[in-house]
């Protein structure tokens, strides 16, 4: 946790200052065990569902963890109920277990009382907060649930300040944020399109499950913001029919010419 706090002060924050964590004298108040589960963070992205596919390819049945709650862009369970129904289909139709994490984290995060300490352009959510909160987050629940591994997927990309947290130079740090608890980061050698590419052709049967649009509002995609035209493209791209990920390509068209 030291190491990681003094490379986001580095990377991220104005200015620099002496860094002193105290950590308490007791135990960690779970134990380690030998036939453990491991845990994948899922969204329901094109990285997290592509990192399914390679674990269940290898033979791996990893326990979803889902996050949701008020304030969160696409996955509030009022606003965007898709989301957690396909988490739940998907959870039964590959019979997985299904780990779902509430919170109330972004609603009550004021991001104005950080701009004096981070960067211009650095958002203290995305760029400090969000891997390591995802990560901790899991911990009160490991030794009931046998979680001894956490696995993220996360695609290669230039990672300007902006998402400093989900670096290859930050999640090399996450590894042992935990007694007998890891982490691992997946997919760094890939770009979104070698992504795309391996999850459309090779894993359609987990690809159906796409969820990638953060602008719904009661529906899966929105077919009006960047993602949703990213996505159109890069299906169509594979000669893939849209229907696969949930997309209504006549409705999608529709709305580009509304917008035109």
């Amino acid at each position: 946790w030291e190491r990681t706090l003094r490379m986001s002060v580095l990377k991220c924050y104005r200015r620099t200052s002496p860094l002193l964590l105290q950590n308490g004298t007791w135990p960690a108040a779970y134990n380690g065990f030998d036939d453990e589960n491991i845990g994948l963070f899922f969204g329901g992205g094109t990285e997290s569902l592509l990192t399914l596919g390679h674990l269940l390819h290898e033979g791996i049945r990893p326990m979803l963890v889902s996050f949701g709650g008020p304030g969160w862009s696409g996955a509030d369970p009022e606003a965007n109920p898709d989301k957690f129904l396909i988490d739940l289909k998907i959870s039964k139709e590959q019979g997985l277990k299904l780990l779902r994490i509430r919170t109330n984290f972004k609603e009550i995060f004021d991001e104005r009382a950080w701009r004096r300490s981070v960067k211009k352009g650095v958002n203290m959510m995305n760029a400090v907060l969000l891997m390591p909160y995802f990560i901790s987050s899991v911990f009160p629940v490991v030794e009931q649930l046998r979680i001894g591994r956490l696995i993220n997927g996360i695609e290669k990309t230039n990672f300007p300040h902006e998402y400093s947290c989900f670096s290859p130079l930050m999640t090399t740090l996450y590894g042992d944020l935990g007694k007998d608890v890891y982490y691992q980061s997946h997919l760094g050698h890939m770009y979104k399109e070698d992504v795309v590419r391996d999850l459309y052709c090779n894993h359609p049967e987990i690809a159906k499950y796409q969820y990638s649009c953060w602008r719904n509002f009661h529906r899966r995609w929105c077919y009006q913001c960047e993602s949703c035209f990213e996505y159109y493209a890069l299906i169509k791209s594979h000669q893939i029919d849209p229907t696969l990920i949930g997309m209504d390509e006549k409705w999608f068209i529709e709305r580009i010419s509304e917008g035109a």
